[in-house]
């Protein structure tokens, strides 16, 4: 996926757009857990913490596969975490993410068996199974049904963060210029809380059959009547449980879009708000056509004010005595 698009500009490359891109699998870095285990297996607790991702991960996001298989290097995917070393687990002290909760049990497994360990080594990736789920493979270290080499990046271009004009950044938010420091301020919130409403927009859960919803409840349903897999979003006007289909239940949802939401209420951008009054006001002709903007045909000659400002200032003089 696409984390960040940062636009650059420079008088010897022209005008740039970089993108930078990670693979699905940063999504096991969203997801938080926080649970106990007491006297359970490293492959056990490996199994628990991916249903645990499974269980919460949002409808847009990957579906984890083959952690509750035993690892076989023939098949090139599973969890390779033994059996034999049951411990305790203090997963339950504080929130982490599933992957750094992986990470954990293989940063231990080289340890005594008393130790919570293995006295083996692991590493852990994950293959594409498809663009909505990932595979994993948690293995031995050194079993690679398919190893990788991979070539040191040559940076031709390097750039300080000083120099970075802007970036466009999923799912912190968009930076323009640069963030405020504690001894002046911060940039206002405007952009953060519109990107928060995008977010939970996109990944709103899907409507499912049998669940209960109250009155506000938010999903989204796909008409494939229509012949397109594009989602609509509906508020539910009556507490009910749902029935087997959706049409079914249409008269108990209401239809809504982002300006609904947030994009009503919530300016995206402060710096760019109201800018066709700022184009209004600059000398040209105040009239509309349309829903365009004309100029004057006769030059201004000297005097960039607009015609209500020159009627409101007629006979006033400049200290230099240039009559406006």
């Amino acid at each position: 996926e696409v984390i960040n698009i940062i636009p650059s500009q420079t008088k010897g490359e022209g005008t740039l757009l970089t993108l930078e891109c990670l693979g699905i699998e940063y999504h096991t870095q969203q997801i938080h857990i926080a649970k106990p285990y007491y006297f359970e297996d490293s492959f056990t607790v490996a199994v628990s913490i991916g249903d645990i991702y499974n269980a919460n991960a949002g409808s847009e996001q990957p579906q984890l596969t083959n952690h509750s298989l035993i690892w076989l290097e023939a098949n090139g995917f599973g969890n390779g975490l033994p059996f034999f070393n049951a411990n305790n687990h203090e997963f339950g002290l504080n929130e982490d993410t599933a992957y750094n909760r992986w990470m954990d049990l293989i940063e231990g497994a080289g340890a005594a068996v008393s130790a919570g360990g293995a006295l083996k080594f692991f590493e852990l990736s994950f293959d594409y199974v498809g663009q909505n789920s990932i595979s994993m493979r948690l293995r031995p270290s050194g079993e690679n049904a398919s190893p990788i080499t991979i070539k040191n990046a040559k940076v031709t271009n390097p750039k300080t963060v000083g120099e970075q004009e802007g970036e466009l950044s999923n799912p912190t938010g968009t930076n323009l210029l640069a963030w405020g420091s504690p001894e002046h301020g911060s940039l206002p919130v405007d952009n953060s809380r519109y990107n928060s409403g995008i977010m939970t927009f996109v990944f709103r859960p899907i409507w499912i059959t049998g669940t209960v919803y109250d009155v506000d409840a938010r999903v989204k349903d796909v008409d494939t009547s229509l012949g397109t897999t594009a989602a609509k979003h509906y508020k539910a006007n009556t507490a009910h449980t749902a029935g087997a289909t959706f049409a079914g239940d249409i008269a108990k949802w209401d239809q809504i879009d982002m300006s609904d939401e947030f994009g009503d209420s919530i300016q995206y951008s402060p710096w760019t708000d109201e800018k066709n009054v700022v184009w209004r006001n600059n000398g040209c002709d105040t009239e509309l056509t349309g829903i365009h903007w004309t100029y004057k045909k006769k030059p201004f000659k000297g005097k960039p004010l607009c015609h209500k400002c020159c009627d409101i200032l007629k006979g006033i003089r400049t200290p230099n005595g240039m009559k406006v």
